[in-house]
């Protein structure tokens, strides 16, 4: 083959791979950029707020009132989850726009948990927590957003905005009757519920209702000493005390607590694999400490203890 032909087969080879490079940079929709001399991304580090809440989602499998709590079983995708509610907790029915007790809960319903982004959660499967601020019983269409709202009622990142009206219901997990505005959403977590929105940047939306997450916590009382072995008998347990320098320890079926003189930590163990109060607990708000010849711990850590 001569060398002119050659050269007309590379030149058309060539011209054919420019024009397909080009034709698929065209279909995907990418432009090429300037090279920095350096080789480097020109990037812009955008900072996020810590998000203050969490949700876990799932259909409730088993409902299981145990006296002083309830456990709320709910299946999901990530293996579940259980939760340890008291009665009083938060409940929020969607579909009748009211809120509802706990005991309303029903196998089946799709529910929306909303927890601390601290919540203390077991290792196990499924996970397990007592730490929940609130339920969403959720409708079938119905999309949430929790997020912090600005002043413009955009969420934190920048995906929603709010449009209130006057048929938006905006409500706190207090059950305060009191008649919230757009400015009592401003700068504050919002459980949002809606579902229609447009496909604008950021999307809009009127919300049916909005939950405000950030109430003033009620004070609590500040903890007092009371006698541990009183206490502790009278919850069923048994106190093994040997010396002021060695553990104190307590029995109760399965559960077992050691507290040292002193020392404001404790050991608790159970066979059990539901989650129980001290397991919530990182330590007593008071020292254990040795008065008139009794040993004394935080009325606190007498409550958790079952």
């Amino acid at each position: 083959m001569k060398k002119k032909a050659i050269l007309k087969i590379l030149t058309g080879a060539l011209c054919l791979t420019l024009i397909t490079s080009t034709a698929a940079f065209a279909d995907t929709g990418v432009q090429a950029g300037p090279v920095l001399a350096d080789g480097g991304n020109d990037v812009q580090e955008v900072q996020q707020q810590e998000q203050q809440f969490v949700v876990e989602e799932g259909i409730i499998e088993q409902i299981t009132d145990q006296g002083e709590a309830y456990r709320i079983q709910i299946k999901n995708d990530n293996m579940g989850m259980i939760f340890f509610v008291k009665a009083d907790l938060f409940v929020f029915d969607q579909a009748s726009g009211k809120q509802i007790a706990v005991q309303d809960l029903k196998k089946d319903m799709r529910l929306t948990a909303i927890l601390p982004a601290n919540a203390a959660v077991t290792l196990s499967i499924p996970a397990q927590t007592g730490h929940v601020t609130a339920f969403i019983v959720r409708s079938d269409s119905s999309s949430l957003n929790v997020s912090v709202y600005d002043d413009s009622l955009v969420n934190q990142d920048n995906t929603l905005k709010l449009n209130l009206s006057e048929k938006t219901k905006v409500l706190d997990t207090k059950g305060s009757k009191r008649l919230y505005t757009a400015e009592d959403i401003a700068n504050k977590t919002c459980v949002v519920l809606y579902t229609v929105s447009t496909r604008s940047i950021p999307a809009q939306t009127t919300p049916e209702n909005v939950i405000l997450l950030e109430e003033a916590a009620p004070e609590q009382a500040a903890p007092a000493y009371v006698s541990l072995r009183a206490a502790a008998e009278a919850k069923g347990y048994q106190v093994k005390w040997t010396s002021n320098e060695k553990p104190i320890v307590l029995t109760k079926n399965d559960m077992e607590i050691q507290l040292t003189v002193g020392s404001d930590a404790f050991q608790f163990t159970h066979q059990t694999k539901d989650l129980k109060a001290l397991d919530q607990v990182e330590k007593m708000d008071l020292p254990v400490v040795l008065q008139g010849g009794q040993t004394m711990v935080a009325d606190s850590f007498v409550k958790d203890m079952e």
